[in-house]
This record gives structure tokens, C-alpha cells and sequence, in this order.
């Protein structure tokens, strides 16, 4: 079941018609329409609910029209009933009306029912709406300035072939202006260099930008700022944020400081060689596998490229290294592996 809303220009005297449609069974006999109050004063900008009732004797479905009888902005009207209404046998269904005035003036209009196969009109009620303060409309109330916009994370960003969270945060000020909706943009490799809108309007000022591999390079990104029922917009640009891809550590070797075979008990340490321009971002994991009960962690992540291993019983051992970019999650993006390193039995005489 769904309302229509309807916005209808009538004359050069800017005449809207907004209706919403509710649904029901039809049968014959009498309508009653009534709204509370008849009249409400209310400061510009501002928010004003007036209630509609409708009484028929028959379960029936109807077009509720409101007429603005004046120069008026049809976005001042909105329905707070969103659902179809079942006007039941001798019941009376109430709908929300809310009116929120950008212009500052004495304003009437005018509510009508209809039954949508009948074509049977109620008699129509006016309502009045008295406006009070500075005009909305005027440019210097209208008008919101986008003064920033920033990431959470500075440029340049590193990214692997996953996705990086970067939340943009837009700043607007206008006291007068009343609510601030904000816009999202971006330009960039992602968009082939064109504008496209990653958010559309809203009252968050705030966008998540997963970030990933189909936007390494420079990108743009627009923050638009307007107040709500007004068309002016402002703008905040952010150029050339730049993201890269991240180089995958390459484990060159894992060397053990002792030549094998080695005798149970002995320590032997174990150091880890990779090619990756940023060493000091690195962290290593250390395995070792004995060939009957898997790979199995000897040492969890740290800095040190080096661990110290005692092997107790003789056998062939499998020894691995893994090294990852702590700005990356501790995902691991590189090992090594020592094959085969023998451990013997100590002699006895």
C-alpha cells in the first residue's frame, strides 16, 4: 500500500496542490473532514503540525488534497503518514500534517477530500498559517558556508589489494539558516576523472570512503553544504589526495646462525632478509612444521626480524618466517621457508 504525493503548479500565483492518497473499500454514504487547529503562528523555519481527520460512514478510500492559497514553497508541506490508511465502518483515521514555513506572512490554505471512484467532493476547510520572523528566502539567510573539509587520515594513504576506511568530515556554519544537509564528490581514477556523487544530500556530515585499489592515484573530493528548502550551495574542495599501493614485503632468505645438523637442545637463531622499502613498518611471525603435527607458532608477531629456536628431539624440521605492514591489519603479505634443517640425537659413549 503507498501514499502518492503530488506537486501540481496551478497559475502564475505559484499555486501548489500536494496529495496523498488512501486507500479503502467504497460504499455509499457521507464524509466528514475537519483539521485542528484552524490556525497556527509559528516562527520562520520552524515546525507546525496540523491534524486531519476524516470520518465516513462506509469504508472507503480517498485523495486528501492541501491547496496553498498564496505564494508558498511546496516543500513546506510533508506528510507524516507514509503508510495507505484503511478509513474504517464509522471510524475517524487522523493524519499528520507538517508545515514548516521559509517566508515570513500571513498564508491560508485549503484541505479536500475525494473518493477516488465517486468523485464525491467533501465540503473544503480552510487553515491559516501566520509566519513570524526574518524572511528565509532573503540570500543572507539562505546561505551556508562550507569553511572545511578533512580526512581522518592524512595523504598519502597506503593501500594493499583490500580496502582502507577513510572517513571525510565536511564543516559548515549559518546559525540562522536552520538545518545544514551536506553532498559528497569525488573525482578520481575510480571515476575515470569525471564528478559523480558518492553521497547524496543529508543531514551527516560525515562519508566513508572504502578505499581500494581501483583508486591508487590522486582523487578530488567535493563537499557541497546548503540549507534545507533552499536551493543556494556552497563548496569545499580537497585536491590531489593521493593513494598507493602498498609494496608486498619479499622474504629474501631465512637464515639459521648455526650450520645443520644441529644436536637436540641446542639454540639456533634464526633471522629473517626482506626487500621492502620500509623496514621499520615490518613485523615477523615465526612456524615451524616437524612433518608428523603440522605448522605450528613458535613466535606470534613482533618487530624482530630474529627469533631463537631450542629444538629437544632429532628429525628434519621445516622452519617459516612471515613478515607483514603493521599500517596494514597484521595481514600477512610475505614469507620465507627454511626446508629440511636436521636436528640429531646427542652422542653417547
Amino acid at each position: 500500500m503507498k501514499i502518492r504525493l503530488e506537486v501540481v503548479g496551478l497559475s502564475l500565483a505559484c499555486i501548489f496542490i500536494v496529495a496523498i492518497v488512501i486507500q479503502a473499500t467504497f460504499g455509499s454514504g457521507g464524509i466528514d473532514l475537519s483539521i485542528q487547529p484552524s490556525m497556527v503562528e509559528v516562527a520562520v523555519g520552524s515546525t507546525c503540525t496540523y491534524d486531519i481527520a476524516l470520518f465516513t460512514f462506509e469504508q472507503n478510500w480517498f485523495k486528501i488534497t492541501i491547496i496553498p492559497n498564496d505564494t508558498c514553497d511546496a516543500s513546506w508541506f510533508e506528510w507524516q503518514e507514509r503508510d495507505q490508511v484503511e478509513v474504517k465502518y464509522g471510524k475517524t483515521k487522523h493524519i499528520s500534517l507538517n508545515v514548516t514555513p521559509s517566508e515570513a506572512g500571513d498564508f491560508n490554505f485549503t484541505v479536500r477530500a475525494d473518493t477516488l471512484l465517486l468523485q464525491e467532493n467533501s465540503p473544503e476547510i480552510d487553515a491559516r498559517i501566520i509566519a513570524t520572523g526574518a524572511s528565509k528566502s532573503s540570500k543572507e539567510e539562505e546561505r551556508v558556508t562550507c569553511i572545511g573539509l578533512q580526512p581522518n587520515s592524512p595523504a598519502p594513504q597506503k593501500i594493499t589489494a583490500g580496502q582502507r576506511e577513510i572517513k571525510w568530515t565536511a564543516y559548515a556554519c549559518n546559525s540562522r539558516a536552520g538545518e545544514i544537509e551536506y553532498r559528497f564528490k569525488l573525482n578520481g581514477p575510480r571515476t575515470d576523472y569525471s564528478t559523480k556523487t558518492v553521497k547524496d544530500w543529508s543531514k551527516s556530515n560525515e562519508w566513508v570512503w572504502n578505499a581500494d585499489s581501483r583508486d591508487v592515484g590522486n582523487s578530488t573530493i567535493y563537499a557541497d553544504v546548503r540549507a534545507r528548502y533552499h536551493n543556494y550551495i556552497d563548496s569545499y574542495v580537497y585536491r590531489d589526495y593521493e593513494l598507493a599501493l602498498i609494496q608486498l614485503p619479499c622474504c629474501t632468505c631465512l637464515m639459521p646462525d648455526k650450520s645443520e645438523p644441529q644436536v637436540g637442545g641446542t639454540a639456533i637463531r634464526w633471522t629473517a632478509c626482506t626487500s621492502y622499502p620500509d623496514q621499520d613498518q615490518l613485523m615477523y611471525r615465526f612456524w615451524v612444521h616437524d612433518g608428523d603435527g603440522g605448522w605450528k607458532m613458535k613466535r606470534d608477531w613482533a618487530r624482530s626480524n630474529s627469533w631463537t629456536w631450542t629444538p629437544g628431539d632429532s628429525g628434519d624440521y621445516d622452519v617459516k618466517v612471515e613478515a607483514c605492514d603493521v599500517r596494514d591489519s597484521n595481514a600477512s603479505v610475505g614469507n620465507g621457508t627454511y626446508w629440511d634443517y636436521s636436528i640429531v640425537s646427542a652422542k653417547t659413549s
